[in-house]
């Protein structure tokens, strides 16, 4: 009898530099990709409500943040390591020179992502991946499910998981009422 040799299927697995040698080379063309765990997803393109959403974050977090030496920063990379480079909707990360660089963990006080149809991807696959590489704080509004869940407090590569409805975030010992957070996401404005 007969018997077929078979081998596993081989899987390229991406690193930052092969990545980018290929972006520059016009490997991708137009299309918006990140690299996670050494793989490649496509970034969606954003609705009208989800750039928004990231732009109003973006103006209520700059006022309450001021005086701290931080920056905010819009779908902009942060370095994991050699095969994880998320592009979060929004990090505020220390103030400092990235021109030869990207932020690296140490650099990151926050990652937000607005969900709107990759909700899986933003939780699942990310919030491992931040958990591990020691993120204090993940946010996840879910414009869909119109909710906020926070994940902080990383140990041994996992989060503490809040849905949250109520009270208040501490973001660098300043206080962000979550019903601001909440009415940015359901009305588009605060008052």
């Amino acid at each position: 009898m007969t018997q077929a040799i078979t081998r596993p299927a081989e899987t390229f697995r991406w690193t930052l530099d092969a990545f980018r040698t290929a972006w520059e080379a016009g490997t991708f063309g137009d299309i918006d990709l990140e690299l996670i765990d050494g793989e490649l997803f496509l970034v969606g393109s954003a609705s009208p409500e989800h750039q928004w959403l990231i732009d109003l974050l973006r103006d209520y977090l700059e006022p309450k943040l001021e005086g701290k030496s931080v920056r905010i920063r819009e779908e902009k990379t942060v370095y994991i390591n050699e095969n994880t480079t998320p592009e979060p909707d929004i990090s505020v990360v220390k103030a400092k020179n990235y021109f030869k660089t990207y932020p690296k963990p140490e650099d990151v006080y926050l990652v937000v992502e607005v969900a709107n149809t990759h909700t899986e991807t933003a939780t699942r696959k990310k919030k491992k991946i931040y958990a591990q590489a020691g993120l204090p704080q993940y946010w996840v509004i879910d414009l869909k499910r119109q909710t906020l869940t926070v994940y902080d407090n990383p140990s041994n590569g996992e989060y503490r998981e809040r849905l949250v409805q109520d009270g208040t975030l501490e973001l660098l010992e300043i206080d962000i009422p979550v019903t601001d957070l909440l009415k940015l996401m359901r009305e588009g404005e605060i008052d």
